[in-house]
């Protein structure tokens, strides 16, 4: 059982990425299908040959290696530009050029290459490299991720007016995703040009856009800053950035003492304006050059201020854009309240730390008090519960024997939980949780033949059924079809999981099965009078 438990997840993963290779051009990624096909390879031979424990860890490493790796390298990478320490971002995709094979290894390569000459101030040889890459046949997807790529060195550079030149020229980016993201790069530019109607025309799209969720929900955040800081709007500034106080996001402050010194100046408050941007400089580390210079240049500018007859912010135009950004916040809310991941918060968090010390609880117990057994005390035990113990149903939701048991269900709560707290709300979320699990054990008590039944499974697929009738009753027209594509997603991994837990016979699929159904019925019910579209909760 051990061997399967760890390979099954790995197996759906793998599927899961296929279907989106696939998607984007197979015959691209050829090379990315080599490799998941070696990680599927080992994960098969970990299932037939199960005595070999080794082929488990052989599995999960070339899954580390070949996805997760070049994912961290990237990543890096993408930091390293945005903060114009090209030489830094380079290093790392060559990094992640190393780990992917085929057509996106060699975009990753040339990234790097091009990156180097721009760095070196080569920037004609840098441009013919992008071209050349270009001319090579591949799928939009990837030919407007290039484009992207090179506005974001443009924006790196701080180049402006290239920025917005280049924009308005390329208009084809390929996919949505690149278009929201080449959006979210030149509406910094507009708004250096004191274009803040096309600024905030870029951020209404993005704030729009299905895939502004995570990492993308957080840079439009602070491109929402940076907009309302250059237009002078002291009030709306001060207010997105107590959103994040208190978060410990690393460069908070000296992002926001940055940002508040540009919103001085913009109202012609220079003493203001230079305190605010002397006390970034401060905070910028001295490895992050291209930072320093900026808030340099930043209060050289500030010595030949001209002030303002009337900042931006004050204008009919600026008001109306602002205006028509908060209603397609306000449009998106109930979209990015099911699909926002973010750290565990609330009654997820509460629930995570109980299930924490239940279990650090049975172990200790199990060790030291071989007599005083949790699990028979309080687990899903057939007999009892057909006695009268009732109870049991709901505290075997929160007992595990096995570390990888926790994990598995910690994870689906965070994920799953999360989604429901913030749509239903803190108690409601509970209320499924708790009475959902309990009548899947009942379910398993009723008819299985386990001689007891412990875990929060029951408890997981039930906020599972509770997102997928969330999702369904988002009947907002703008997500229609991405909400289908995500259903059908959510029914094949119900599919795969259950018939998983069919083939497993220590898996109490009864359980799984019985609060999925709970969870469905009883979260339409608590959602029967709420218009559909509208979440009882929503971050925005």
């Amino acid at each position: 059982m051990t061997n399967r438990v760890f390979i099954y997840p790995l197996l759906l993963l793998c599927l899961l990425l296929s279907l989106t290779l696939w998607r984007q051009g197979a015959r691209w990624h050829a090379g990315p299908f080599w490799q998941l096909g070696l990680i599927l390879l080992a994960a098969v031979a970990g299932l037939i040959f199960q005595e070999l424990t080794g082929l488990v860890f052989v599995a999960w490493f070339l899954f580390l290696l070949f996805v997760v790796a070049p994912r961290f390298w990237t990543g890096l990478a993408w930091r390293r530009l945005m903060a114009g320490e090209f030489g830094a971002a380079a290093n790392a995709w060559q990094m992640a050029a190393m780990l992917v094979w085929g057509g996106p290894g060699q975009v990753l390569r040339t990234y790097a290459t091009a990156l180097r000459r721009w760095g070196a101030a080569d920037r004609t040889g840098a441009e013919q490299i992008i071209r050349e890459l270009l001319h090579q046949p591949m799928p939009v997807t990837a030919a407007g991720a290039i484009n992207v790529w090179l506005l974001s060195v443009l924006v790196a550079g701080r180049e402006w007016a290239t920025v917005v030149e280049f924009y308005e020229d390329d208009g084809d980016w390929g996919t949505l995703a690149n278009a929201t993201q080449a959006r979210l790069l030149v509406a910094r530019a507009y708004a250096e040009a004191g274009r803040f109607d096309r600024a905030l025309r870029c951020l209404q799209f993005v704030a729009l856009a299905p895939r502004t969720v995570g990492e993308l929900a957080r840079q439009l955040w602070a491109a929402r800053v940076t907009v309302a800081a250059l237009a002078g709007d002291a009030a709306e500034t001060e207010r997105l950035l107590r959103q994040q106080a208190g978060t410990h996001r690393r460069g908070y402050e000296r992002f926001a003492a940055t940002w508040r010194g540009r919103c001085a100046l913009a109202n012609g408050d220079l003493n203001e304006g230079q305190r605010q941007l002397t006390r970034a400089l401060a905070l910028t580390p001295l490895p992050a050059q291209a930072w320093r210079a900026a808030l340099a240049g930043y209060l050289r500018d500030a010595q030949n201020l001209t002030v303002p007859s009337l900042p931006a912010a004050t204008t009919a135009e600026y008001q109306h854009g602002q205006a028509l950004l908060q209603g397609a916040r306000q449009t998106a809310a109930p979209w990015r309240a099911l699909l926002e991941v973010e750290a565990p918060r609330g009654m997820v968090l509460a629930l995570l730390v109980v299930l924490a010390l239940v279990w650090l609880a049975a172990v200790t117990t199990a060790q030291w008090w071989p007599d005083l057994s949790l699990i028979e005390a309080l687990g899903n035990l057939q007999v009892a519960v057909r006695n009268g113990a009732w109870w049991r149903l709901v505290t075997a939701l929160f007992l595990h024997t096995e570390w990888w048991h926790l994990l598995m269900n910690a994870t689906g709560l965070w994920v799953f939980g999360a989604a429901v707290e913030r749509a239903l709300g803190r108690g409601r979320m509970l209320l499924v949780f708790v009475m959902a699990g309990a009548l899947g054990n009942a379910a398993s008590v009723s008819l299985a033949n386990y001689d007891v039944s412990l875990g929060a499974s029951g408890g997981v697929f039930a906020l599972l059924g509770a997102f997928g009738v969330l999702m369904y009753r988002l009947d907002v027209p703008l997500y229609a079809r991405y909400r289908r594509q995500l259903l059908l997603l959510l029914t094949l991994m119900v599919s795969v999981d259950l018939s998983i837990g069919g083939l497993e016979p220590r898996v109490d699929n009864l359980a799984h099965a019985g609060g999925l159904a709970a969870g469905v019925l009883l979260t339409w019910l608590l959602t029967a009078g709420q218009k559909r579209g509208q979440p009882r909760r929503a971050h925005l």
